[in-house]
């Protein structure tokens, strides 16, 4: 196949288009990147310079393709500040991405989150974006999907300006600094986690499916308190850090579990794996 993997400068779109590579398809991807160094498997797709906001741009790409993974966006888990940021790259691309789609009559698998029920400016534009997915492959003949990606761990995650929890905990113990659990643990989260590399063999997977207007949560199903986790990556690290609990943030709740109910069935690397693959990365990474 020709597959375009969207927002290609991104921590899973690196792995699905490895994967994607390695299984013979062809890729394409966007970015936005302008005057910086491109990542080393650029070189090996056929590569846009066009913002996923641009309508235009994203239909003369999507017509040349046969399968799109759309996993363009931003992260954060700010509650309020900057919503319209998060709807513009979130909600308005991918529906750039559905029009061209239903348009040319290629399938789309869209990438969404397990913490769809939270309300921060993240949750709530994935999970619209999630929803119009659905409404498109319904209303409008397209040809989509939907998996929700539970807390996806691995090496070459952004560490800053994302609040995700393996990597700032990961770095912190590796500088021997305290482990920040919102929460603490009575209160703090229930967490499902995936490897990143299983992740996007699942979204390939699901785009070469032929069944469309499906919800795949790829997931374990096991759920790990943050609390747990913290200590955990401790242990492994070997690190003297101290894992302290802080008050919740705005837009989380208290206890919020984010485990896959229904996990796609797959043979997942277990989370010890994982965070000791994240583990030997960052330790020559730090950032």
């Amino acid at each position: 196949m020709k597959i375009l993997v969207t927002g290609g400068n991104g921590f899973i779109a690196r792995y699905v288009i490895e994967e994607a590579l390695a299984d013979g398809h062809e890729v394409f991807t966007n970015t936005r990147m302008v005057g910086n160094v491109m990542p080393d498997y650029f070189a090996k797709c056929t590569v846009y310079l066009i913002d996923s906001r641009d309508k235009i741009g994203m239909r003369s790409i999507i017509e040349k393709v046969d399968g799109v993974i759309n996993l363009a966006g931003i992260l954060g888990t700010k509650h309020v500040d900057n919503a319209k940021d998060f709807y513009e790259n979130n909600v308005f691309s991918a529906l750039n991405v559905y029009d061209a789609c239903t348009e040319f009559d290629i399938p789309v698998v869209q990438i969404a989150v397990g913490n769809h029920f939270e309300t921060n400016n993240y949750s709530n534009s994935k999970t619209a974006a999630e929803r119009d997915c659905l409404m498109y492959t319904k209303y409008s003949g397209m040809k989509g999907n939907v998996v929700r990606g539970l807390n996806v761990v691995g090496p070459y995650q952004k560490v800053k300006n994302t609040g995700k929890i393996a990597p700032t905990f990961i770095t912190q113990a590796l500088k021997g600094e305290d482990l920040k659990v919102y929460g603490g643990m009575d209160k703090c989260g229930i967490m499902d986690f995936i490897y990143v590399r299983n992740i996007a063999k699942i979204l390939l997977e699901v785009l070469q499916s032929g069944s469309y207007g499906n919800v795949y949560e790829a997931g374990t199903g096991l759920g790990h308190s943050v609390w747990d986790i913290a200590n955990e990556i401790v242990r492994l690290t070997k690190s003297r850090s101290k894992v302290v609990a802080v008050p919740m943030r705005a837009g989380e709740g208290e206890q919020s579990r984010v485990v896959a109910e229904n996990p796609y069935p797959f043979e997942y690397t277990s989370l010890e794996d994982m965070l000791e693959l994240a583990i030997d990365y960052y330790r020559d990474h730090a950032e």
